[in-house]
């Protein structure tokens, strides 16, 4: 038969070990991130900006602004992104969803499907840029891939 304080040393233990893995952080180390967009040196809104770790682990993302800027969250309780080397996807292209038409890409795929971007998130706070540029030829490849986009859609 339990005594009554065994029973109360045992609830205590019980919620000591339910408590205690709330106040842990599952976060791996994380950097503060934010900065600017801008395409052929004029801001880039409504981008979506996603950093991937190169050794694994969960991304982090962030939306631009009208000007361009940007902050990356890590999970809902955590702002950043993982510390170490990231590739980094730069996009505005957007499915429609409720009510909110569809999106084309903007940005040259080089800089998102096909991203040579890359990143080394530090402790602390970064502030980390992007200035992208798109000669003429991306430019109107893009368009031309946007409009081809369309027209398969319209077929269908």
């Amino acid at each position: 038969m339990v005594s009554r304080f065994d029973g109360l040393l045992l609830l205590t233990l019980f919620v000591i070990s339910l408590t205690s893995g709330c106040s842990r952080s599952d976060a791996p180390p994380l950097g503060k991130v934010s900065g600017v967009v801008t395409l052929n040196g004029k801001p880039v809104p409504n981008a979506s900006v996603t950093f991937i770790p190169t050794e694994g682990g969960r991304p982090a993302s962030g939306e631009t602004n009208n000007n361009g800027e940007y902050t990356l969250t890590f999970s809902s309780s955590h702002n950043g992104a993982k510390v170490g080397k990231n590739q980094v996807f730069i996009g505005t292209a957007r499915d429609a969803s409720a009510g909110n038409p569809a999106v084309k890409e903007a940005i040259p795929p080089r800089y998102n499907l096909k991203s040579e971007l890359f990143v080394d998130v530090q402790n602390g706070t970064n502030r980390l840029d992007f200035h992208l540029e798109a000669s003429e030829t991306e430019l109107a490849e893009l368009a031309k891939t946007n409009s081809a986009t369309d027209k398969s859609v319209v077929s269908e």
